[in-house]
């Protein structure tokens, strides 16, 4: 099973009541429609990578995992995405030593350090308060949301359809 049919079945267990009031750190934004994430995407300057722009038709950022806020498109998410990129980019462009920085996706929620995808396409972590090395976490965006995000000890799959 792949990440977006994790996160699917997650979303509708969450959406049916299936956990009540138990925390199971997930917290989605609503999805956008393709045209919305295309034109927020443009309006914000940013290409987004095929993986984000799937994960925006599915949740508009969302809060997931070990504490991790992937940044959403628009208002509903405060643009978060969007606002990361300019204020921070550039400064962690010039400043990253390990990698070439190529978007800023989000953030680990207990060192608030800053989600980064890689030119190569993978994903680290950066401290901003001293971002030249960064922390390598995933070899994509797809393994790092099927791996890390949503792999094992966070669901278990029962594929009769139960979580």
């Amino acid at each position: 099973m792949n990440w977006e049919s994790k996160l699917r079945t997650l979303l509708s267990a969450v959406n049916a009541g299936e956990f009540g009031d138990e925390w199971i750190g997930f917290v989605p934004e609503p999805p956008l429609q393709p045209n919305e994430i295309s034109k927020l995407a443009g309006e914000a300057g940013i290409t987004l990578p095929p993986s984000l722009f799937v994960l925006y038709t599915i949740a508009n950022g969302m809060l997931i995992g070990v504490c991790f806020r992937v940044g959403g498109l628009g208002s509903t998410a405060d643009e978060q995405l969007g606002m990361l990129n300019r204020e921070f980019l550039l400064y962690i462009r010039e400043s990253c030593e390990s990698h070439v920085i190529e978007l800023l996706f989000g953030s680990e929620g207990y060192t608030g350090d800053l989600l980064c995808l890689t030119a190569q396409g993978s994903v680290v972590t950066l401290d901003i308060r001293n971002p030249r090395t960064g922390t390598f976490v995933a070899s994509s965006l797809d393994s790092f949301f099927d791996d890390v995000c949503l792999g094992s000890g966070y669901l278990s799959y029962d594929p009769r359809g139960d979580l």
